[in-house]
């Protein structure tokens, strides 16, 4: 388990990743100092673990529970596509299809905060195009509709 500041840390640096946004933005937009961003991004101890919190619930809430969506909508394609010749379609068979290494999205679909979310954009909006789907639905979040049987 990953401790409260890690966590903060990298909370922001997906933020950062996912909105393009630099220190100076993030600070505004989070209401506090250049140097909290910097201090909280390069792990330094000295910001309090209120502020912590605050930034790491503001940036999940943004952010991680678009990720989640995406997440579980990858994996019920995985699940719910058609068997290969040779076999079940696997997460290899994503990973090849979209142009990226097996393990990247394995760790993606994975429960470890450490690695669930070092996925680069860029593979996110490959697996859009492959689903036939825009990225506003790919992180969108799952409706009754998602888990309508077709045929």
């Amino acid at each position: 388990m990953i401790d409260k500041r890690e966590r903060c840390a990298l909370a922001l640096k997906a933020f950062k990743q996912h909105t393009g946004m630099s220190q100076r933005k993030m600070a505004k937009k989070f209401h506090v100092g250049n140097s909290t961003i910097s201090n909280i991004i390069n792990t330094r101890n000295v910001v309090s673990e209120k502020t912590m919190e605050m930034i790491t619930t503001q940036c999940e809430h943004e952010r991680y529970i678009n990720i989640d969506n995406a997440r579980e909508r990858i994996r019920n394609y995985i699940d719910d596509h058609a068997p290969l010749p040779d076999g079940s379609y696997t997460v290899t068979d994503f990973a090849r299809a979209i142009g990226e290494p097996a393990r990247m999205i394995e760790d993606f679909l994975s429960d470890d905060e450490k690695r669930m979310y070092k996925v680069p954009l860029p593979a996110l909006h490959v697996s859009c195009s492959l689903l036939g789907i825009n990225y506003t639905k790919l992180i969108s979040p799952l409706t009754a509709a998602d888990y309508a049987v077709t045929v």
